[in-house]
C-alpha cells in the first residue's frame, strides 16, 4: 500500500474517532479532504488491492445501496457493479467512476453519521 493511501486511511480513522467536539471533527475532515485532493491514483490503487467484492460489501454496510425513505418518499437504491478483477475498471470503481450510483440523500446521511460520531439519523424534507 502506498504511503499516501496509508496517510489517507489514517486521516479517515482519526476523523471518525475524533473527540466529540464537532468543530475539531470538522477541522479534521477538512484537512483530510485537502490531503486527498489529487490522490485519485492512490485511492484507485487501494481499490484494486481490496477488490470489487470488498468495495461492494463496504458500500452495503455504509447504507449507500439501500432504497431509503425520507418523509414518506422512497429513494432509488444505489448501485455498485463489480468491475472485472485486475482491470483498470476496478480502479475506476474505487473512485466512483465505474457503474457506481449513490443518491444525494444516502451520501448526506453517511456524511452526517461521520460528523455525528458514527450515529446515523434520519433526515426530513424542508417545506
Amino acid at each position: 500500500m502506498s504511503r499516501s493511501v496509508a496517510r489517507a486511511l489514517h486521516g479517515i480513522i482519526n476523523a471518525v474517532v475524533a473527540p466529540q467536539n464537532p468543530r475539531r471533527r470538522a477541522m479534521t475532515l477538512a484537512r483530510l479532504v485537502e490531503r486527498l485532493d489529487g490522490e485519485a491514483a492512490a485511492v484507485g490503487e487501494l481499490a484494486v488491492e481490496l477488490g470489487g467484492e470488498c468495495l461492494r460489501a463496504t458500500a452495503e454496510r455504509l447504507g449507500l445501496l439501500e432504497a431509503l425513505e425520507i418523509d414518506g418518499y422512497r429513494t432509488a437504491p444505489g448501485t455498485f457493479d463489480v468491475a472485472p478483477r485486475g482491470s483498470s475498471l476496478e480502479a475506476w470503481s474505487g473512485i466512483g467512476q465505474y457503474h457506481d450510483l449513490v443518491t444525494p440523500y444516502a451520501m448526506a446521511r453517511l456524511c452526517a453519521a461521520i460528523a455525528n460520531g458514527g450515529a446515523a439519523r434520519e433526515g426530513s424534507l424542508r417545506r
